[in-house]
């Protein structure tokens, strides 16, 4: 400060009355001022300056989200262009381009439609049986778009997640369809699901059962099939002569009626060409008289009948059916794991020792039997440390399985974790008892009837019409949709 500014200065404070104290004061403060001055000044420009780079990041970001909206704009209308239309459905060739790239872009256009065809059947069923997603399916579909989204910024926040889904799966793609997408996706697998664990209900399989047992009862039974000895053929004659002489009496219709009758009356016991068998069911067995012979409600142990069997080249046969049983079914399946372990063979064809693999099963057996409460990746575990694999849990009905095995899951004193092996040619089957199973097997046999018949029903209820106009919309190429791809495949094989 000049020496006369202070003068003034001073001059002007006497005439306000102010001490000399006080006039050093206010010389001080405004010496603080002056000096705070320009650092004010410095923060004022250092705001606008990080202001104005906010501003320029903004409009170069606005820029960049214009120029994406350009590059992804919908131009050609596979958002709104309905390419697919099943009874009320619709859907555009943008949700179809979900559907057809989710599947690896099948070549066989045709086969892709009737597996499309009966999703969307399935969408339909659902919908106008009121099924309504679970607070769980819904989080489902809002994680997968979250995902979308959190994708799509990660890459810049001009990046929004429509640009992000059009560049996966094509132009026309955003988030309003792909939600379309995945509700339809999620709502087929979540009815599916509902059907398998509560359709059809306990009256509707009491009923069907009822009106319809031969469908799911096994009717066993023993068969004798008469057949005339061909004569001896002399050691001149070729063989295509002997087969022919033995074609000839074999077909001697006369004599197998008479040999048919015979059995009625006394039913051979020991012939070769004598078996037993099971009928599971009408369309199993030989021939529709058969079917309702077996099945007839007033057959007992022991009744006999011969049948006139004619193939499909006119030709008559003769069958004795002796009934045995009928089995309605009325027990719980099994529920048991089951593991596999082969003895490997030298090049000559030769096993190996199994008595090392027998020592390791054995080991096995004994781990698994001594902890029932074994979890399943414990045992599976096991099974591979052994050297065996581990195929998993089943259900097991009789006749499925051979009969050591079916006798050993079904004993009476069976008990979680009780575990055998039982051993055929060079394999070893393991086998770990778990539980029975909750219905009996008639009732499951009689609900998945119902049930496939239902959702067989369900899945053809509507056409899939194609506006095959509207493919250049999607990834589906001319060489796929003219069917010129499977033709060269074909082609190739």
């Amino acid at each position: 400060m000049s020496a006369s500014a202070s003068k003034k200065r001073r001059k002007l404070q006497n005439e306000q009355g102010l001490t000399p104290q006080e006039q050093a004061a206010a010389a001080a403060k405004q010496e603080k001022k002056r000096k705070t001055r320009p650092i004010i000044i410095f923060c004022i420009v250092a705001v606008l300056a990080i202001a104005l780079i906010v501003v320029l990041a903004l409009a170069s970001s606005r820029q960049k989200e214009e120029i994406m909206d350009k590059e992804y704009a919908d131009t050609i209308g596979a958002s709104t262009t309905v390419l697919a239309t099943c009874g009320d459905e619709t859907i555009t060739a943008a949700v179809y381009n979900y559907f057809y790239l989710s599947a690896d872009s099948p070549d066989d256009i045709a086969k892709f439609n009737d597996d499309l065809e009966e999703t969307l059947n399935v969408y339909i069923a659902a919908k106008e049986a009121g099924f309504q997603l679970s607070d769980e399916d819904n989080a489902w579909i809002e994680e997968q778009m979250d995902a979308v989204r959190k994708s799509a910024s990660s890459q810049g926040t001009h990046v929004k997640a429509d640009y992000l889904l059009s560049s996966y799966y094509g132009i026309g793609c955003n988030e309003t369809n792909f939600r379309e997408y995945l509700t339809i996706v999620r709502t087929v697998t979540a009815f599916e699901t509902d059907l398998n664990e509560n359709y059809p209900g306990t009256e509707a399989v009491e009923a069907e059962y009822s009106a319809n047992p031969e469908k799911y009862d096994v009717v066993s039974y023993d068969l004798y099939t008469p057949k005339m000895e061909a004569a001896e053929a002399e050691e001149s004659e070729e063989a295509e002569e002997a087969e022919e002489a033995e074609a000839e009496e074999t077909d001697d219709t006369e004599a197998l009626r008479a040999l048919a009758e015979a059995a009625e009356k006394d039913f051979p016991e020991d012939e070769s060409n004598a078996q037993s068998g099971n009928a599971t069911n009408l369309s199993s067995s030989y021939n529709e008289d058969v079917a309702n012979w077996l099945f007839d409600a007033a057959r007992k142990e022991g009744d006999v009948k011969s049948f006139a069997i004619e193939d499909s080249e006119g030709k008559v046969t003769y069958r004795v059916f002796r009934y045995k049983d009928r089995d309605t079914n009325d027990y719980y399946p099994v529920n048991a794991e089951f593991a596999l372990f082969s003895a490997s063979a030298s090049e000559e064809g030769e096993v190996a020792d199994t008595a090392s693999l027998e020592e390791a099963i054995a080991g096995v057996v004994a781990a698994s039997s001594e902890n029932p409460e074994l979890s399943t990746d414990d045992f599976s575990t096991l099974i591979s440390e052994a050297g065996g694999y581990y195929f998993g849990e089943m259900s097991v009905y009789k006749n499925s399985f051979s009969e050591d095995i079916i006798n050993y899951l079904y004993s009476e004193n069976r008990a979680k974790g009780d575990t055998q092996y039982f051993s055929l040619d060079s394999a070893y089957y393991l086998v770990r008892y778990q539980s029975l199973a909750d219905e009996y097997y008639r009732i499951t046999l009689v609900r998945n009837s119902l049930l496939t018949a239902y959702v067989n029903e369900i899945k053809a209820a509507h056409e899939l019409v194609i506006d095959e106009s509207a493919y250049p919309l999607t990834s589906v190429t001319e060489e796929v949709y003219t069917g010129a791809a499977v033709a060269e495949s074909e082609d190739a094989n």
